[in-house]
């Protein structure tokens, strides 16, 4: 995996707020999961700006057990060269305040690192593909903790149109259908409302296309996967043959929502 600097240039605080595609990801990553039971995990920590979360810290903070789980997933300091310094902890505590808050990155506290340093960590673990896994090994656990298997038998695959600022200029377009103009966010769930996989592109993205980007290699993730349910939106041969999996296409009923007898 990458080895990450120490301090990101100073161009990356320029951003003006979390990227979209983690987002989601992130907060839902701090569910059930970290009531699993404490692992033993390396220090990452070498000097910290602000009381942690045993100490009382704010909601937004890792406790001791949430970062017993996360810190080892997160990458080591590179051999060589002059010794981290930064606070990973605290990295990953002023990820969390930002999507929390929802502010851009130069409102973020003195209490934490720079705000340099915070981004450009966060962009290299994109990169890097540490978030993936971070959200792969924990939603592994989670199944593991309601008694199923790793990986899912069967998903449910929908979208939801949202509006953004004024100030938005990536990946922005207009639903037609739900009349929004903003982002479209993808998603593939399980029996437990639990995200396998995201993806979050244009509101001018059409279901049928959306579905092929968001199940775009997830059998290899996640290799028992049988069955994918959808609505009317995903009917039709263009996603027949984009997805990987056959598609049972639930249409509406006047009783509204039927539980399926299907086993997920």
């Amino acid at each position: 995996m990458n080895q990450l600097p120490d301090e990101a240039p100073p161009s990356a605080g320029k951003r003006n707020g979390p990227d979209p595609h983690i987002s989601i990801q992130a907060r839902g990553a701090r569910g059930r999961i970290f009531e699993a039971g404490h692992t033993t995990a390396p220090d990452h920590s070498t000097v910290a700006k602000k009381p942690l979360a045993s100490e009382g810290a704010s909601t937004h903070d890792v406790t001791d057990l949430e970062w017993a789980l996360v810190a080892p997933l997160l990458p080591a300091a590179r051999l060589g060269g002059r010794p981290r310094t930064t606070c990973l902890r605290q990295v990953v505590n002023g990820i969390f305040y930002l999507l929390q808050a929802g502010c851009q990155w130069r409102m973020l506290p003195r209490d934490f690192p720079s705000r340099s340093t915070v981004y450009g960590y966060f962009r290299a673990w994109i990169a890097a593909g540490v978030w993936a896994h971070v959200h792969d090994v924990l939603y592994r656990r989670t199944r593991e903790m309601e008694g199923r298997d790793e990986s899912p038998t069967a998903a449910i695959i929908d979208s939801q149109s949202v509006k953004t600022s004024a100030e938005a200029r990536e990946m922005v377009g207009y639903d037609a259908g739900k009349r929004i103009k903003g982002r479209k966010r993808h998603l593939v769930t399980d029996a437990h409302g639990l995200m396998p996989r995201i993806e979050v592109h244009s509101a001018s993205v059409q279901d049928r296309d959306g579905a092929a980007l968001v199940l775009d290699r997830i059998t290899r993730r996640f290799p028992f996967l049988e069955c994918i349910f959808a609505d009317a939106g995903y009917q039709g041969p263009r996603v027949a043959a984009a997805v990987p999996r056959p598609v049972e296409i639930i249409g509406r009923t006047d009783a509204g929502f039927v539980v399926l007898s299907t086993i997920l």
